[in-house]
């Protein structure tokens, strides 16, 4: 533990682990700790060297245990971490009320758990604000349990805006996995871009959700899921504007295609902006469902914003065609 203080301010505090032989960690690990109420700021949790955690571990780089605020914290994990239960890391954690904003988690090594691994930007328990927090995983993430990414998490009423997750590593689980931007009672300008690896085991149970906001009784305003052309999703995914059936303002999915893209569902999202790289010819099929249940509104419908774009080496010229399928299918003409 970095800083401790019962109540009151515990910042600018750093953790170093720098073991070469696997260090045994147990109960968890913190760079500013406030039992009580008050403030957790400017901490960090930095992981060098090979950590193994036994049983139930939180690693944070700020920690407020009651009402208060964890800001401005960072946990930086360049080397391998083996968790023998399950293990959560946040950037910033406020059990009560209050706020955890600019927060930073940033994976750039190995992570081995052999039960749930969760990630968090910034967490609020107690209801409150939960912005500008990212999640950056470059590294590569194993988990025999479910996998759950939060840019920002806010339970008990609030807001939460303004985040980001980046995944351009690798990651995988036998559970479900669930990659969300942001989820509050109210959600905006939280994004989550994916260019790296998804992966999962084969089974029919088990899904990968990718949702840009996702709330309570709300609808979210402006969040973005982004594909990037590197990104390996397998076809049990499912992309969300918002994880309830509820009307979304301004929510948005954008595709980089170089290859036909298989997913599970698609929806909840009004404004779809697909980008068409070098490899995809006229006639060809981008996208592709297997199952369009939850899609709640086909490509075609008023409501719905689509646009359909060329980079300057698909020799596609504006109004080519190219399809999308589901049970209903759809052919849109590039548009620019």
């Amino acid at each position: 533990m970095g800083g401790f203080v019962r109540n009151g301010t515990s910042s600018f505090n750093t953790v170093n682990v720098f073991s070469s032989s696997k260090l045994n960690i147990s109960g968890g690990i913190s760079g500013g700790r406030v039992t009580n109420d008050g403030i957790s700021m400017n901490n960090s949790v930095n992981v060098y060297g090979n950590i193994t955690t036994q049983g139930n571990v939180d690693i944070s780089g700020g920690y407020v245990h009651g009402d208060g605020s964890a800001d401005s914290n960072r946990v930086n994990i360049s080397g391998n971490i083996e968790a023998k239960g399950n293990l959560i890391i946040y950037g910033g954690n406020v059990n009560g009320g209050g706020s955890s904003n600019d927060n930073r988690v940033n994976i750039s090594g190995n992570i081995e758990a052999k039960g749930d691994l969760a990630i968090c930007g910034g967490n609020v328990n107690g209801g409150g604000s939960s912005n500008d927090n990212r999640v950056n995983i470059s590294g590569n993430i194993e988990a025999k349990g479910n996998l759950t990414i939060y840019g920002g998490h806010v339970n008990g009423g609030g807001s939460s805006n303004d985040n980001r997750v980046n995944i351009s590593g690798n990651i995988e689980s036998e559970g479900n996995i669930f990659i969300v931007g942001a989820e509050a009672e109210h959600t905006a300008g939280n994004i989550v871009s994916i260019s790296g690896k998804i992966a999962h085991t084969e089974i029919s149970t088990k899904t990968v959700t990718i949702i840009a906001g996702s709330e309570a009784s709300k609808s979210g305003v402006n969040n973005k899921v982004i594909i990037y052309e590197t990104a390996e999703i397998p076809n049990t995914c499912i992309l969300y504007g918002n994880l309830e059936d509820i009307q979304g303002d301004g929510n948005s999915l954008e595709i980089f295609f170089n290859k036909m893209l298989e997913v599970r569902t698609v929806g909840r999202f009004q404004n779809y902006k697909f980008t068409l790289l070098e490899g995809i010819k006229a006639g060809d099929t981008i996208l592709s469902f297997y199952d369009s249940d939850a899609w709640d509104t086909s490509f075609n419908v008023e409501d719905v914003d689509i646009k359909i774009l060329l980079s300057p080496k698909t020799g596609l010229n504006v109004g080519d065609k190219v399809l999308m399928h589901c049970d209903r299918g759809f052919e849109g003409s590039v548009s620019s």
